[in-house]
């Protein structure tokens, strides 16, 4: 039996909820707490989230089963104490880059086929905007350009669509946080610049009717090379900000990180299939950027 039904998660966002089988649809268990038992209740609220320059979380798993988080981009695990994991982000302080990622984090894929004409155009468009920034390093104006102009490009903004190729959001320019990290990777590529996408978490003060909670999360990364020995880097970008220049902020938990090379359900997203549900976190520290 199908349904379809909406719910209204935050203003401007609505989930379309298109289909289910017949004991689903007759079962008292709607589609926002189905949602809901993916949120992570932190040990505290965060003040100011998408101001957040620091911050410093404690995770541990229910069942204290083992926990392996990357150190990538602006993320560092600094220390371990059986099942749990002390994870540093610092917005200010992007890992350095022992040297260039593989020839993979460029290629065209289908997930990521910037050859398409549609996300060409979009390339054409990020070249025309860095012009304008003729005395900042290249790679870098080109990647916030990229950011910029894809968080703009989607018109509607909602989880209606599943898993959709960059192709596919070029065209119809809607999605969630999935449809954006891929666009702005193969925009990315197609620009020259070695890219990635990150599954993980960030914190919203305002979700699906609940407060103060981390919820489940993609957002992309960007290889920016440098001149300067040791300061080329992956550096984070969240399409999905609200507009105020702000690329990214310390509320953002990486989980695991894929070049998307191998589909839109590659490995790395699988992993994060036994931590739903299953997380704990305490938010041990926060700095802000007026600080």
């Amino acid at each position: 039996k199908s349904i379809k039904s909406t719910i209204a998660l935050m203003p401007g966002m609505d989930i379309t909820v298109l289909q289910a089988d017949e004991a689903l649809a007759l079962s008292e268990l709607t589609p926002t707490e189905m949602m809901a038992q993916t949120f992570v209740v932190p040990s505290r609220p965060i003040d100011r989230p998408r101001d957040l320059l620091r911050g410093v979380y404690r995770l541990s798993t229910k069942d204290d089963s083992p926990l392996d988080l990357p150190d990538v981009g602006y993320q560092r695990v600094v220390s371990r104490d059986g099942n749990a994991l002390v994870v540093v982000i610092d917005y200010a302080e992007p890992e350095a880059a022992p040297q260039r990622p593989a020839a993979g984090y460029l290629q065209a894929s289908p997930t990521l086929n910037y050859e398409d004409e549609a996300i060409q155009r979009l390339v054409r468009e990020v070249l025309e905007l860095a012009e304008q920034y003729p005395d900042r390093p290249r790679q870098e104006i080109l990647a916030v350009s990229a950011w910029a102009a894809v968080k703009d490009y989607l018109q509607t903004k909602d989880l209606s669509v599943g898993f959709a190729t960059a192709s596919e959001v070029a065209r119809t320019r809607q999605g969630d946080c999935t449809e954006h990290a891929v666009l702005l990777a193969a925009v990315l590529r197609g620009l020259g610049i070695p890219s990635r996408c990150v599954s993980g978490l960030v914190y919203a003060d305002r979700f699906a009717g609940h407060q103060d909670i981390f919820v489940y999360h993609m957002w992309t990364q960007a290889w920016i090379e440098s001149d300067e020995e040791g300061s080329s880097r992956w550096q984070d970008f969240d399409a999905t900000l609200p507009g105020r220049g702000v690329e990214f902020d310390a509320t953002h938990i990486a989980l695991s990180v894929s070049d998307m090379n191998d589909g839109l359900l590659s490995n790395g997203m699988a992993a994060l299939l036994p931590l739903l549900g299953n997380l704990e976190i305490e938010v041990v520290a926060t700095a802000y950027i007026d600080e």
